[in-house]
């Protein structure tokens, strides 16, 4: 027997309140995990009668230091590594005289959004004595990429958090966190809520940062009040979609999701968490990463590129403006594909 669990009128929190005041053993898997009503509940009820596991990932540095670490001070925790690609489920087993009683598996981190502000769903399902969610808890706690959290590695997440902490999706900016800082912070001026591409033909952008792409810049793109110079379509693309992932650690699942991101039905994708789930032999083939450990694939037209580039702009909630810019300085306008066709006319782009 299941039910649907929700954050409307605290549901989910009040759920979570009372499996644990039955439990003897608690197992979790979360992406991250923040200071929040459930992690309090749990250290005050665990502390009496729980025994606690936690496996948590660290993808994106949204896990708050102190949180895993009043995680561990409950019982054992492991982190799930990075580098591994983002880890991502979010399951609850809770256990009483040895044996599972309730599993939970949904969208819910163990986090402020998942328990309080976000719109999540959790499934709850009685679990017989032998159940395959223990079975796949047990199997990922044995894993290599789970590793236990020591303090060596507790100060080094500290630290890289310190440099540049994330923000959870959906959970509005805690400013003692500092999360507001560096390229992180919402730039100021006309371009800061606006993605702005100019297309120079032939001719060299203005003397921006960077040049994504071994070939001579052929345009510039603005994005967050910041400007880089890219050579093709596809540099641009990926300088895009990784400064918006910068902004919003949330950006890229959400065009994972998004129908605009997908072809054949979800057979075929623009930007996927590993290789394999690009889907099509020459998506694979020809995929690169970015620097955020998701991939992209560079074997598509021109077209379907800058089609992405306006999603993108569409999923990230920002305005999109296009300039091509032909022979002597003259702008062409139009959607991308068609300002670009245009402007090769004019100068060879």
């Amino acid at each position: 027997m299941s039910r649907a669990l929700t954050n409307k009128g605290q549901q989910l929190l009040k759920a979570f309140k009372r499996r644990v005041k039955e439990a003897d053993r608690i197992d979790i898997v979360t992406a991250w995990v923040t200071d929040c009503a459930a992690l309090e509940a749990l250290d005050e009820l665990a502390k009496a009668n729980c025994d606690v596991r936690a496996i948590v990932g660290l993808s994106n540095r949204i896990t708050v230091p102190s949180a895993l670490e009043t995680l561990r001070d409950m019982g054992h925790v492991k982190v799930v590594d990075p580098s591994s690609g983002i880890f991502h489920p979010k399951v609850y087993i809770f256990h009483r005289d040895g044996r599972p009683t309730h599993g939970w598996n949904g969208s819910a981190n163990f986090s402020k959004g998942g328990f309080d502000s976000n719109y999540e769903l959790v499934l709850e399902t009685k679990l017989p004595a032998s159940s395959t969610l223990t079975d796949w808890f047990d199997e990922l706690w044995n894993k290599r990429c789970c590793k236990p959290l020591t303090d060596e590695l507790l100060k080094d997440y500290q630290r890289r958090f310190k440099e540049k902490p994330g923000q959870e999706p959906g959970v509005p900016p805690d400013a003692s966190r500092g999360s507001a800082t560096g390229k992180q912070a919402v730039a100021k001026g006309k371009d800061s809520k606006r993605i702005v591409i100019v297309q120079h033909g032939v001719r060299p952008p203005p003397d921006v940062p960077g040049n994504y792409g071994k070939e001579k810049a052929k345009g510039q793109v603005t994005v967050a009040g910041e400007s880089y110079a890219y050579s093709s379509s596809t540099t641009c693309m990926k300088l895009v979609l990784e400064k918006l992932q910068e902004q919003d650690p949330s950006f890229l699942e959400r065009c994972w999701d998004d129908s605009r991101f997908h072809r054949k039905g979800r057979r075929t994708h623009f930007v996927a968490r590993t290789k394999a789930e690009l889907g099509s032999e020459g998506f694979r083939k020809h995929a690169i990463p970015m620097d955020n450990d998701w991939w992209l694939p560079t074997q598509t037209q021109t077209q379907e590129k800058w089609k992405v580039v306006e999603a993108a702009a569409d999923v990230a909630g920002v305005e999109i403006v296009h300039r091509a810019k032909g022979q002597h300085g003259r702008e062409v306008k139009g959607k991308f594909w068609q300002a670009e066709k245009r402007a090769k006319k004019l100068v060879g782009f």
